[in-house]
């Protein structure tokens, strides 16, 4: 198994599989998504190419309409989670029934009361931003991934136009996915979602540097709206949204997760790396 550090190196071959990479650079293993790039910063016109397959992996994405933010606060981002549970089944959708029974302190028990015996995806790894979110899933079931991706975006809408008496549409059309068909794609993509939360404090850290590489550890160590507590600490509740068996092998080491930081802080920029499915919305997409 390829580590982050020595692929993001070159210092490890390429796996059983092609990768997507069109050409590689000197020294480095280059991963670059499938996209067709309209402007400088933005394209989603390639979107769907692959249809999901039982047992491939997927990078699913979407973000706000005109790039609004889709969480405003903490119990929106609290509740995008708790679909990202009960979502995952084939069973109908009864949130308000189940949050009834989860109020106050004894909420964090949903978690593990509620979570499904048959999923319709595994869920490998995710990030929540303020106007987007990424998931990386494996598709369990015929159709797992649209029905729970449909469930998740539908009910969610749902709620945040009611709570925030918004009108119209929230997310920017239909969720828009990629096809990881390789161990170098699904090596990457488990450090670019699990990085996202970097440009919070250090924005456009990729293509200039890191100036407080410990600030940005800290960040990340306490970052709660993504799966990479879930890898890298004890168990949490909503560590049962996932299955980590499944990515542990992709993320690395917190230690190499921590190398690959300092070489931004050194001003070692391996961009070329990070070149994105979708770039930027806003400071950081």
């Amino acid at each position: 198994m390829l580590s982050v550090h020595a692929c993001f190196r070159g210092r490890a071959g390429l796996g059983n599989r092609t990768p997507p990479a069109r050409h590689s650079r000197r020294g480095f293993v280059a991963v670059r998504p499938k996209i067709t790039e309209v402007g400088p910063r933005y394209s989603i016109k390639f979107m769907r190419r692959v249809p999901f397959i039982e047992g491939e992996i997927f990078h699913v994405f979407n973000r706000g309409a005109h790039k609004r933010p889709i969480f405003l606060d903490e119990s929106d981002y609290r509740r995008f989670q708790i679909l990202l549970l009960l979502s995952n089944t084939d069973r109908p959708l009864d949130v308000s029934n189940v949050l009834k029974k989860y109020r106050g302190p004894t909420s964090v028990k949903l978690f593990h009361n509620e979570a499904p015996s048959r999923r319709l995806v595994d869920v490998m790894a995710y990030c929540l931003m303020s106007n987007h979110f990424h998931i990386v899933l494996r598709q369990l079931v015929s159709e797992g991934a649209t029905s729970f991706m449909r469930k998740l975006c539908t009910a969610y809408s749902m709620y945040f136009n009611k709570r925030h008496e918004h009108s119209g549409t929230l997310f920017q059309g239909k969720f828009k996915s990629s096809h990881i068909d390789s161990n170098e794609y699904l090596l990457w993509i488990f450090t670019y979602v699990h990085l996202n939360p970097v440009g919070i404090v250090e924005p456009a850290w990729d293509e200039r540097h890191i100036s407080d590489l410990n600030r940005v550890q800290t960040f990340l160590d306490t970052y709660k709206y993504s799966s990479y507590a879930d890898y890298f600490f004890e168990p949490r509740p909503e560590s049962s949204i996932l299955n980590t068996k499944e990515g542990r092998p992709y993320l690395g080491t917190r230690k190499e997760v921590d190398l690959l930081l300092e070489e931004y802080s050194k001003g070692n920029k391996y961009s070329h790396l990070l070149e994105r499915e979708i770039t930027e919305v806003g400071p950081r997409y």
